[in-house]
């Protein structure tokens, strides 16, 4: 009988899994030694003294996160591509609502955008099965956009809001792209005020942790704008955006949505659990709105507030009319004969609050900047170029701001853009009867309502938020229109 004098081999698997051991363990006493710098550096970004090995924990679950969303990701792959026009509205939106938790200039929302452009590029050249869209908005985008850019031969350097403004315009394109029926912008309408009542929950938890233990829970927010998010002792809380104000506009526009659904007889809620479900929303969405303290975002929801009453009852829209005059009235007499103010109306006018001042001022210099400057075509670029104030903030109102940065022609296309939305929707409104839709034209109208009053008080006037609008809208009118053209051929059979 042979014998052999060799032993038989180790088994290779035995040699992989010791490797795979070491790995684990190196990385894992790396992460470790590594925590106090990242923990250090962690605490420095959002201003608050963490725990030891916080950093360690956060790489933790981040990894652990990854896994299960690779493991879901790879099992249910062909029904993700077969859902991944609504996933990408979904994961936008979520990435946008939280963009204060961004790396650089880069958070959840670009990322999203990236992929879904690059899936999107291969439909259309290679597959292609898409088809691409056009609407009016894409012509006056890149107008504005070449209008944005001309500016770059003053101040030589991209800004933020250059940056921002093209991100914006792949997101609109890719939206419109996106949402071709009207079940896609149903479900998107009804995404909007799920992820957006979890932000609201959030921010009221902020509130809570900041009066109960004075602790600030935010993302990555510089410290000169956390600094301006305090206001009567309350934290003006953003949830996990990057400013409470524009949270507030989202908070405000998805409760007009919420509340026209609510009012308007529809097919979408019937039940009384769906009803019960946008009761809880609109209770979460009022009490984070308020505790924004976002005036002219308020003030923009109680007029939308009004118009959408107005709709529901048209026939009492004199009634409504007289109401608020004799409001105004009872309001201005008040005021005009209140103790001290000298039994005259004009101390209303001189008693402007300090923060109110400083904004006409602002806005006074922005718009005295451009008329005695010498950029009224291709604009400054740079906001606060127009602007004397110490803070370097330019003018507190987005059409004002845009006539500084952009010129007398980035100022029409941008008003333009306004004027097709609103002539869209006042159309929308007047045609459309299927009682599923009604409400929701009725709450985009109301948005933009919101949007167009709160600009006028911001020193900003690019937001994805608007666009999405924007998008939302041009969706619904061309849905309507190819219903339109379905159904004049039917009858013409």
């Amino acid at each position: 009988m042979l014998t052999s004098n060799r032993q038989s081999p180790k088994p290779l698997r035995g040699y992989v899994l010791i490797l795979v051991y070491m790995f684990i363990g190196l990385a894992i006493s790396c992460l470790v030694v590594f925590d106090p710098y990242g923990t250090t550096y962690i605490s420095h970004l959002v201003g608050i003294k963490l725990l030891p090995f916080t950093f360690v924990l956060l790489i933790s679950i981040a990894i652990v996160v990854i896994f299960f969303l690779l493991k879901y990701l790879v099992k249910n792959i062909y029904k993700i591509l077969e859902n991944k026009e609504l996933l990408f509205v979904i994961f936008y939106v979520v990435g946008y609502q939280t963009n204060s938790l961004e790396l650089g200039i880069i958070d959840f929302s670009d990322i999203v955008l990236g992929m879904y452009l690059l899936i999107a590029l291969i439909s259309i050249f290679v597959e292609r099965k898409e088809r691409l869209i056009n609407t009016p908005i894409n012509l006056l985008n890149l107008l504005l956009l070449f209008f944005v850019m001309l500016s770059l031969v003053n101040s030589r350097v991209p800004t933020k809001t250059q940056l921002l403004y093209i991100k914006i315009i792949l997101m609109y394109f890719l939206m419109v792209n996106t949402l071709y029926s009207k079940e896609l912008v149903i479900k998107c309408v009804k995404w909007l005020i799920i992820i957006t009542s979890c932000s609201a929950v959030f921010a009221i938890f902020q509130e809570f942790t900041y009066l109960t233990t004075g602790t600030i829970v935010v993302g990555m927010i510089e410290r000169e704008e956390l600094k301006r998010m305090f206001e009567g002792g309350l934290f003006r809380v953003p949830a996990l955006m990057l400013s409470y104000r524009i949270f507030a506009i989202i908070l405000a526009t998805v409760l007009t949505l919420i509340i026209s659904l609510l009012v308007f007889p529809n097919s979408l809620v019937k039940d009384f659990k769906r009803k019960l479900y946008l009761y809880i929303a609109s209770f979460l969405m009022s009490s984070a709105l308020l505790l924004t303290q976002a005036q002219d975002v308020l003030l923009g929801f109680f007029v939308a507030l009004m118009f959408l009453l107005i709709l529901r009852r048209p026939r009492y829209i004199f009634h409504f009319a007289v109401v608020i005059l004799l409001l105004a009235v009872v309001l201005f007499t008040l005021f005009a004969y209140l103790p001290g103010k000298g039994d005259t109306i004009s101390y209303v006018v001189r008693d402007i609050p300090k923060t109110e001042r400083e904004r006409i001022q602002l806005d006074r210099e922005g718009i005295q900047g451009f008329v005695h400057g010498n950029y009224k075509l291709s604009g400054r670029s740079y906001g606060n170029r127009y602007t004397a104030n110490v803070h370097d903030w330019p003018a507190h109102n987005g059409f004002i701001l845009i006539l500084d940065e952009a010129g007398i022609f980035g100022f029409i296309i941008y008003l333009g853009m306004y004027i097709w939305v609103l002539f869209r929707l006042i159309c929308l409104n007047l045609v459309v009867k299927d009682p599923a839709y009604l409400p929701i034209v009725r709450g985009l109208l109301c948005g933009i309502i919101i949007y167009f009053i709160g600009v006028q008080f911001t020193a900003s006037y690019v937001e994805p938020f608007l666009w999405i609008l924007f998008a939302l809208t041009e969706s619904s009118a061309r849905i309507l229109a190819k219903n339109q053209v379905s159904l004049i051929k039917r009858e013409a059979l």
